[in-house]
């Protein structure tokens, strides 16, 4: 993967934020290790994720989301999600689902494989009117630490950043967690909430569905996610 500098606009670099992570996830189902790695090619911004079983190693899921770098209203930098691709293990069965923006429609094209059932669909799914910008679910910390909002919410301890989710994974992500709900777009803010012992900082994400704890240390990095209500916890090695 390409790191290249976002210098030349005048905007903050973020290359030293991204690079590789490795984290222990544990949810409902068990304890796994999480690789996350983060990179910037040209304009994109790549994030790929691997779920590993912990006993023998096996890849238990994996994604790959790309996210265009842009700027809204000449002032503040976004992310524009464009490619989603997701493949999850049910049921010892593998199932995959893929996401690609048409600009032209204002739409996703939508396809999955349910590798239970068997079932091969497509489907246009058009935009919703958004409150706040786009933003893949599995992306919410780059979307907050590129448009600023986090080295802002920090240095000031406030703030709140509305954001239109787009939950990658969709449909299967329902099946992990049912809290979330069966369509691709929900609506949700991202809001400071204090700071915690060792310089860590707090924020929720919240919707009309669900809750979710990010925690990030003085240096942007993340540190943990944790969702209560599904038992899904994320933290450091």
């Amino acid at each position: 993967m390409i790191i290249t500098s976002c210098s030349s606009s005048g905007r903050h670099n973020y290359n030293k934020h991204f690079g590789k992570e490795r984290y222990v996830l544990k949810d409902k189902s068990g304890i796994f290790n999480l690789v996350l790695e983060t990179g910037h090619n040209k304009d994109q911004l790549i994030v790929k994720k691997r779920t590993l079983a912990q006993e023998n190693g096996q890849i238990v899921e994996k994604s790959v989301t790309l996210s265009k770098v842009g700027v809204l209203g000449k002032k503040y930098t976004i992310l524009r999600p464009e490619k989603a691709y997701n493949e999850v293990w049910l049921a010892g069965k593998k199932s995959w689902s893929r996401l690609d923006l048409d600009t032209k429609t204002k739409s996703f094209k939508l396809a999955y494989f349910d590798g239970e059932s068997g079932e091969k669909r497509e489907e246009i799914i058009p935009f919703l009117k958004t409150q706040g910008a786009f933003c893949f679910f599995s992306q919410v910390e780059e979307c907050a630490l590129v448009s600023s909002f986090l080295r802002k919410a920090i240095l000031r301890k406030a703030g709140v950043l509305s954001l239109s989710l787009i939950l990658d994974g969709h449909p299967f992500i329902t099946y992990q967690y049912p809290t979330l709900p069966n369509k691709l777009f929900v609506h949700s803010k991202l809001v400071y909430d204090q700071e915690l012992k060792g310089g860590l900082h707090r924020f929720s994400l919240k919707s009309d569905h669900f809750v979710i704890f990010y925690v990030f240390d003085s240096h942007l990095k993340l540190n943990g996610i944790y969702w209560v209500a599904e038992g899904l916890s994320i933290s450091k090695e």
